[in-house]
């Protein structure tokens, strides 16, 4: 079996998107933990895709659910964010309420899905329940093309205004001075994330921790050199290979006969590499104590 070129194009662009994601992210909560996952984004965009499901199985037209799904998507979340209440939001950076809001959403939402998938199965009624655990294995031919026009704009959107993010990083006090309206900034890259995560989820499922750990890594890889064009541009190109990687494993070693979805490799690895990460700074932090 040779690995097709769509599929490869096709993973290597998710990698990069969800690592960007999670850039966004972090960027604007100011919190390392703020990501795709940890926010419930990637939550909603499973919701939105069993909506779109159910829509489909009882209205017809199935082989639009990647679409329909998509468009949902964008629909509820620019209305939620263009509205009073996702101003708030937006503005709200507390560490710990924000960790609580997004185990909140991802908690709602695996007991909706839970509840939907038994409803579904006690009617023998087909369900997608791989979608908590992304694959690449049932590619739409519709879908490429789109996919990659969507996920090459948005790579070159976030190239053109990386200037303008890095900006936000310096504090509210320097944008007043320069005159930068902070909530625009925030809402353009939570948009952005938002709009990168569920091109992605929507229409191949959950790849958890990417957003998450690949950004961490690049900024620690910048160091003093740090600019926001430099994260997107490392974080892409440590994700998006990983991913191409986890995917050609998958395709070619499959385990009596059947493919491992890659979102349960690129889960094993993202918390394999957090773990390390989170057991090296605190192995730092103890020296330093004990040294003074």
């Amino acid at each position: 079996m040779s690995y097709p070129i769509e599929r490869a194009m096709i993973a290597f662009m998710s990698g990069g998107l969800l690592s960007l994601s999670g850039s966004l992210m972090q960027l604007t909560f100011s919190q390392e933990l703020a990501t795709p996952s940890t926010l419930g984004l990637e939550a909603l965009a499973v919701f939105v895709v069993l909506l779109a499901h159910t829509l489909t199985y009882f209205l017809g037209g199935a082989e639009w659910v990647g679409f329909l799904s998509l468009g949902l998507g964008l629909f509820f979340s620019f209305s939620f964010l263009y509205s009073p209440l996702g101003k708030r939001i937006g503005r709200f950076k507390t560490k710990s309420s924000l960790l609580i809001l997004g185990l909140t959403v991802n908690l709602f939402v695996g007991a909706i899905f839970s509840i939907w998938q038994f409803l579904f199965l006690s009617f023998n009624w087909d369900f997608p329940s791989e979608l908590w655990f992304g694959h690449f294995r049932y590619i739409d031919s519709k879908a490429i093309y789109p996919f990659i026009i969507l996920s090459f704009s948005l790579c070159f959107i976030l190239w053109r205004k990386a200037a303008s993010f890095s900006l936000y990083s310096l504090g509210p006090e320097v944008l007043r001075h320069l005159q930068k309206d902070e909530w625009s900034l925030s809402r353009s890259m939570i948009a952005l994330s938002m709009t990168a995560t569920l091109v992605v989820v929507t229409q191949f499922g959950v790849f958890s921790f990417m957003g998450l750990i690949f950004p961490i890594l690049a900024r620690r890889l910048c160091g003093r050199s740090w600019t926001m064009r430099r994260e997107f541009v490392t974080s892409f190109f440590l994700s998006a290979p990983l991913m191409l990687i986890l995917d050609f494993l998958v395709y070619e070693f499959p385990i009596w006969g059947a493919e491992i979805p890659v979102g349960m490799m690129s889960l094993f690895v993202g918390t394999t590499m957090l773990m390390v990460l989170v057991g090296k700074d605190l192995w730092n932090s103890t020296n330093q104590s004990w040294q003074r």
